[in-house]
């Protein structure tokens, strides 16, 4: 569910959800109106941002095809995906310049792709010395001691922060 959101955090209240509920229940001319129906549902998205439950309702009542009102399950899930979509919209990058590999021949990997293996043995492309299938194969970039991208990959990786 696509929302154009730009979602800040609140809470929802009982009387915001309660029309949000009827609405969508209105829309989708479902008779699940009672307040016992309401109140289940409210105790399931009360702890979600307002903002978020209240457009999962929205897109809920104008999806096409929907004939029958939204688990609690399925309007939790949609109001997490636009909480989470808007928040990510939010990020803004810390990068003034657009991305760029600090090593271009190996993309930050460590590693380089050689040329293909001929397999005849003669030293001309991996490290095996006797005849062998044709191969591509890969060697340690030269880059790897100074690469910071690599290196704090490899932090990473080991569970170092």
């Amino acid at each position: 569910m696509a929302g154009t959101l730009r979602l800040v955090t609140a809470a929802l209240t009982r009387t915001d959800f309660n029309r949000a509920f009827v609405t969508l229940a209105t829309a989708l001319r479902s008779t699940d109106t009672d307040p016992a129906a309401i109140a289940v549902y409210f105790e399931a998205l009360h702890n979600l941002d307002a903002s978020a439950v209240l457009e999962a309702a929205r897109q809920f009542s104008i999806e096409h095809g929907r004939r029958y009102m939204p688990t609690t399950a399925e309007w939790h899930g949609a109001a997490v995906t636009l909480k989470r979509e808007a928040d990510l919209r939010e990020v803004v990058s810390a990068r003034p310049d657009p991305w760029h590999y600090e090593c271009e021949v190996c993309e930050d990997t460590g590693w380089t792709l050689e040329p293909d293996c001929a397999g005849d043995g003669n030293h001309q492309g991996c490290w095996r010395t006797s005849p062998h299938r044709a191969h591509t194969w890969t060697r340690i970039c030269t880059c790897r001691p100074h690469n910071r991208t690599y290196q704090r990959h490899q932090r990473v990786g080991s569970g170092a922060a």
